[in-house]
């Protein structure tokens, strides 16, 4: 019989070393080749392999945008709060007519703390009036505006009014219509803050020492001098009534005159942030 000739890979193929080692120099080639490819293939195949991870990511940012969570919540919440109160009312109203009181149109009325009536009817008169002119209404931007001219509000309370629109992004607080409920509740919060600053003044001016005084061996031209800067000082004799017309008077003639600026400005400013990608950061303060 002819002797048979066998390889030594056939002889050593089925050796567990020998499989690793071409195992490993097929992963070897694989990488090398891929190596060489352009980077739109290899987005492609990664694309291709994980399309369920990048779809997974995606549903998670939109998830995390749009604030999905906190909307459900809220959704289930008030859902919650009106079917309580509709299958209450139904009870009430077919079992217990006689403890159904009607609310009448007069108790719907605002009546606000700080503002008198008049200024109340004056800031309704022109916010009324700016608002027909107006393609999103009262916004609370060009409140902003109106009242950082007046140099009557300062960042941080910009910043809170924004945010107390309840929106997320940019463009929305800034173009947010807003009521006059909530005008009237800014202007008690600009009203109570200025009297905080009077009261820290006053306590600020009791407390000071005596090195402000004159002393007894002073000479006759800087007790002279001293008196003519203390005369300089002005002091704010109006009272907190005045203050509030004043306050109420300037706002009525200045918005109007805003109105122009405004919306001459606003949409370059919202494509600016558009273009930039910050119409989802939170604005403060005038943004022209």
């Amino acid at each position: 019989m002819p002797v048979r000739m066998f390889s030594f890979n056939h002889l050593t193929q089925n050796y567990l070393s020998r499989r690793a080692m071409n195992n490993l120099i097929i992963e070897i080639n694989k990488k090398e080749a891929y190596a060489k490819l352009p980077i739109y293939t290899k987005f492609i195949q990664a694309f291709t392999k994980k399309k369920r991870r990048f779809g997974y990511l995606i549903i998670l940012w939109l998830l995390w945008f749009y604030d999905v969570p906190k909307r459900s919540r809220n959704w289930a919440i008030t859902k919650r709060y009106k079917v309580k109160k509709k299958y209450y009312n139904r009870w009430m109203h077919k079992f217990n007519p006689e403890r159904v009181v009607q609310m009448t149109a007069l108790e719907t009325l605002h009546k606000p703390k700080k503002i008198s009536t008049e200024n109340f009817e004056k800031l309704g008169k022109v916010f009324i009036e700016v608002e027909n002119q107006l393609l999103y209404g009262v916004s609370r931007q060009l409140i902003i505006n109106t009242l950082v001219k007046l140099d009557k509000m300062d960042t941080k309370l910009a910043t809170k009014f924004l945010r107390d629109s309840g929106y997320k992004r940019a463009r929305a607080r800034t173009l947010h219509s807003c009521t006059l409920i909530e005008l009237c509740e800014l202007f008690e919060a600009i009203l109570d803050k200025a009297e905080n600053e009077e009261v820290q003044g006053a306590k600020t001016e009791e407390g000071k020492t005596e090195e402000g005084k004159i002393p007894n061996d002073a000479s006759e031209d800087s007790k002279t001098e001293y008196v003519m800067v203390e005369n300089t000082k002005i002091e704010d004799t109006r009272t907190p009534q005045e203050k509030q017309d004043d306050l109420v008077e300037s706002f009525c003639k200045q918005l109007p005159q805003e109105i122009e600026v405004f919306e001459d400005n606003i949409e370059s400013v919202i494509a600016e942030m558009e273009r930039t990608g910050q119409e989802d950061k939170s604005t403060g303060g005038i943004l022209f």
